[in-house]
């Protein structure tokens, strides 16, 4: 497939040092095995390893790429938390696009700055998305490196996906503590688009959000969002059906006003790989100052 930088692919049968099995398996000499490992070449698992001394076992795959590992990438709103030759994952900060649905943004989004950034060093590289997050939310997103790639993790999202965890501040008080909202609502912008993978429009089946009260003032709350039984494709308008509407969202009428945001912070997404089978946890720091939203309202509710 186009824009697939893997050259060469190996299977491990018994254990050994990379350099060795690099020079046995490719009849490369020592010194060309060296070269590989120092620009950055060889991938094991889908990880870069530049270690000669990494010790392979049974049943690793080890793969050639035709282009070095990508230099760190720096931007004050997006950073990535793991990547390997099939996916790249994110943190991406509020005020930050993830893709460009108006037409006004695309040098400016999350998955445009990323493409650019791998087109560097190979001018075939191609981002694909795999979830998204609205631009006044901060939190994880993946992009898959390959249209193959994409429509596998899509496809087995709500077998691979253990956790998934968001933390809201809303107006009002949930009717439980702890409480489970079936969805099998789309948004608007999922629902006008004209083309549609396979493999997303066989996951729009029902969904549940594990909801749990954090904490109230009676008026407001802080809750945490279990969304990993199924994709969830507007937890906005999913708590907003709930008559929870996330501070500061404009599109269900909240009240409240913040700056480039919402009070919605995704804080944890734990996957297994839908190839190498290797379990994925990704976790972001606890927006403690979401509390603070219940206890300094203004009279006027401007936060």
């Amino acid at each position: 497939m186009k824009g697939n930088p893997i050259q060469e692919t190996y299977h491990v049968r018994e254990a050994m040092e990379l350099l060795p099995y690099l020079v046995h398996v490719s009849s490369r000499s020592r010194s060309s095995a060296k070269q590989l490992l120092s620009a950055k070449r060889v991938l094991v698992n889908s990880e870069y390893i530049s270690q000669a001394t990494h010790l392979l076992s049974p049943r690793d795959v080890v793969q050639i790429s035709r282009v070095s590992r990508p230099e760190e990438f720096n931007h004050p709103k997006i950073k990535i938390l793991w990547e390997d030759s099939d996916y790249v994952v994110i943190e991406k900060l509020y005020g930050q696009y993830t893709v460009d649905t108006t037409g006004k943004y695309g040098d400016r989004t999350a998955i445009r700055l990323l493409s650019n950034h791998y087109k560097k060093y190979d001018p075939d590289a191609k981002l694909f998305m795999v979830n998204r997050l609205d631009r006044e939310t901060s939190g994880i997103v993946i992009f898959a490196k390959g249209l193959q790639a994409k429509e596998l993790i899509i496809s087995s999202w709500n077998k691979i996906v253990q956790e998934q965890i968001f933390v809201a501040a809303v107006g009002g008080v949930p009717a439980e503590n702890k409480m489970q909202i079936s969805t099998l609502a789309r948004n608007k912008e999922d629902s006008s688009k004209k083309q549609k993978s396979k493999s997303e429009t066989r996951e729009r089946n029902a969904s549940v959000v594990e909801l749990s009260l954090l904490r109230t003032d009676g008026e407001s709350s802080v809750v945490r969002l279990n969304a990993s039984l199924g994709r969830i494709f507007s937890l906005r308008q999913v708590l907003a059906n709930k008559g929870l509407v996330i501070m500061g969202d404009k599109r269900n009428s909240s009240p409240f006003t913040l700056k480039d945001r919402i009070a919605l912070e995704q804080i944890s997404l734990v996957f297994t790989h839908p190839k190498t089978g290797k379990r994925i946890s990704l976790k972001r720091s606890f927006p403690t100052h979401l509390f603070g939203y219940l206890k300094n309202r203004q009279s006027d509710n401007q936060i």
